[in-house]
């Protein structure tokens, strides 16, 4: 792995600056990517620990992050206000309200079945050290996977708009190449991937 640096109008990869081009969208993308990539191992380490409830306050978050990263492509983002779900990828709208459900400590019934413990016959009890839930897991990591899927395809995208040269871009067809392998890895475990 290399050492990457962000500096004005360019990186300092293993030492070396490499110029890119930049303006505010750029940046801008560039700073949420960062935000993603630094709380990643945040998020899969409440789901895998049965944090069921922190996890999904991390996801809302993160399908947070990724719409505003898409608003500030299309030049819609309004400084100060929570991003609009109108930009948010195609059909994944239904999502956030699921995690708003969960995030906001409104719904008892909904947050009683991420800490329930079942204890015999018609007995449950809530528990305060985490129990793991297999559905809850599952659907938990596979929205973190998609999401994780959609800011790398944003980070190869922004790449591309940032650097021109032949020798910059033998990186990004290498972290391109990364992606497609990650892409059918999660094909090959049934994931369904549009392209």
């Amino acid at each position: 792995f290399y050492e990457i640096t962000r500096i004005k109008n360019g990186l300092v990869i293993g030492g070396q600056v490499i110029p890119s081009k930049s303006n505010e969208s750029v940046s801008n993308r560039l700073q949420l990517i960062a935000q993603y990539a630094q709380g990643a191992g945040l998020t899969e380490t409440a789901i895998s620990e049965g944090l069921y409830v922190k996890a999904n306050a991390l996801m809302k978050q993160d399908f947070e992050i990724l719409t505003r990263i898409l608003e500030y492509k299309a030049g819609v983002a309004k400084v100060g206000k929570q991003p609009q779900m109108k930009h948010a990828p195609p059909g994944s709208k239904q999502f956030y309200g699921d995690l708003n459900s969960v995030a906001h400590p409104s719904n008892p019934h909904l947050l009683a079945s991420l800490t329930k413990q079942h204890i015999e016959g018609d007995i449950a009890g809530v528990s305060s050290c985490p129990v793991f839930i297999h559905e809850t897991a599952r659907t938990h990591y596979e929205f973190h996977v998609w999401i994780t899927l959609e800011v790398a395809r944003e980070a190869l995208v922004l790449a591309t708009e940032m650097y021109d040269s032949e020798t910059d871009k033998s990186d990004i067809l290498f972290a391109m190449q990364m992606f497609l392998f990650a892409v059918e890895l999660l094909k090959s475990v049934g994931f369904s991937i549009e392209e």
